[in-house]
């Protein structure tokens, strides 16, 4: 790796124009690290890290004094720097993320030389969770363009399944429903969910469930065991 030249850190405070709702209560905004660093040939690679205490035990505030403080070691580091990230991220995870995600930007890959302009297809979110208001909300997702709609679950069993049903008759088979179960699901609650709810719209479940009930499962957040 070439020598560092230098490493700014930067906190950011997105606010958003919807609240994203979670199992443990809706974010208004997002509370985000960037790390940029640069190396004596003038080359930069960036790295970011949205701190959500609740998929982290990190919260912003100690994250970003850590980010500050570790941005000094590294840029010392040389050979060492891949060590020191392994080791900030054993109690700092998401924040070691940030610096580790901007040497591999700087170090390059073949998939961040896009030849052309590329677009990539966004999830909409959906919040509604009566059936007139999932009108309203999906004709509204529908004509921004999006085609995939995520549908928030994970909060009760029984009222999540009558939420999928309903979209999914609103949906009509024009959109693919993605279900999102955020870490609130048990195996066994995830298992059961996917077998009540009718397949042939819904794509995923952020929820750890066997393949072989016939729908693909994203294992994109952490869960708790099933007892």
């Amino acid at each position: 790796m070439q020598a560092l030249d230098r490493i700014t850190v930067y906190r950011l405070q997105v606010p958003l124009k919807v609240p994203y709702r979670l199992v443990f209560g809706p974010v208004e905004h997002f509370d985000t690290i960037i790390a940029e660093v640069i190396d004596r040939d003038g080359k930069t690679g960036f790295g970011e890290a949205t701190i959500l205490t609740g998929y982290t035990d990190e919260t912003i505030e100690d994250s970003w004094q850590t980010a500050k403080a570790f941005a000094g070691n590294l840029a010392a580091a040389g050979d060492r720097a891949g060590r020191l990230i392994r080791e900030l991220g054993v109690k700092f995870p998401f924040t070691a993320t940030a610096f580790g995600t901007a040497l591999e930007m700087l170090a390059g890959s073949h998939l961040l030389k896009l030849p052309a302009d590329t677009a990539v297809p966004l999830v909409g979110l959906l919040n509604a969770k009566d059936e007139e208001s999932m009108h309203t909300e999906f004709e509204q997702l529908l004509t921004a363009g999006y085609r995939t709609i995520k549908v928030k679950v994970g909060f009760d069993l029984d009222k999540d399944i009558a939420l999928v049903k309903t979209f999914q008759k609103v949906v009509n088979g024009r959109a693919t429903i993605r279900l999102d179960a955020n870490q609130a699901f048990t195996r066994n609650r995830a298992c059961a969910s996917r077998r009540r709810s009718t397949p042939r719209t819904s794509s995923s479940s952020s929820s750890p469930a066997r393949q072989a009930i016939g729908t693909r499962i994203l294992l994109s957040h952490g869960w708790r065991r099933s007892r």
